[in-house]
């Protein structure tokens, strides 16, 4: 439809020369230069790891979609809707899931608080497991073949939850914008999240 449009398509990595050039490497190496008074960024995300030690060892809310069975017991961590959907529908299907999140509620964003206070009496009557105030430190390996995740508690001390066959992640996701050279078009850029700060 973009053809029909009279849209040209151009695939490869782009990255800003100044304010109006993009130059864009295709796969065989060649770059392409392409000049416009104004240029779009709308990159998008990926899912935002937590930074601690075992890292790895935990999928993303991406990884939800390629788990090629239903996990035995879970972790999910964050508090946001998309953890909280993924827990919801991991504890519907069966799995023995635990949601962990560091508020004292999940939904602290941009969510009515009504609304909020409702959905975390349905959570505590109906599950999955709540385990609020709790912050990510590290995952590791068992022996057993399965991945323990320790946590700090509200009141500061450490905690094992073990026994996972699956640890899943859905913490936000993670702006696309480091290769851009978006400077060189005079685009701030938040130093930590890596999002266009505007006004």
């Amino acid at each position: 439809n973009w053809t029909k449009a009279g849209i040209e398509v151009v695939v490869g990595e782009a990255s800003f020369a100044d304010g109006e050039t993009v130059h864009v490497k295709g796969s065989d190496g060649t770059v392409r230069t392409l000049k416009a008074e104004r240029t779009l960024v709308a990159v998008g995300g990926v899912p935002a790891t937590l930074g601690v030690p075992g890292d790895e060892l935990a999928i993303s809310s991406d990884g939800f979609f390629d788990l090629p069975q239903l996990p035995k017991k879970v972790a999910v961590i964050g508090g946001g809707y998309i953890a909280v959907e993924l827990a919801g529908i991991l504890h519907g299907l069966g799995a023995e899931t635990h949601l962990f999140f560091r508020g004292e509620t999940v939904l602290q964003r941009g969510f009515d608080k009504y609304i909020v206070s409702a959905l975390m009496a349905e959570l505590a009557a109906h599950g999955p497991s709540l385990h609020k105030r709790s912050t990510p430190q590290r995952l590791f390996k068992a022996a057993d073949g399965t991945t323990t995740l320790c946590v700090v508690d509200a009141a500061g001390a450490l905690q094992e939850h073990g026994g996972f066959d699956c640890v899943l992640v859905a913490v936000g996701r993670t702006p696309c914008t480091a290769s851009l050279g978006l400077a060189n078009a005079g685009v701030d850029v938040a130093s930590k999240s890596g999002h266009i700060v505007v006004d």
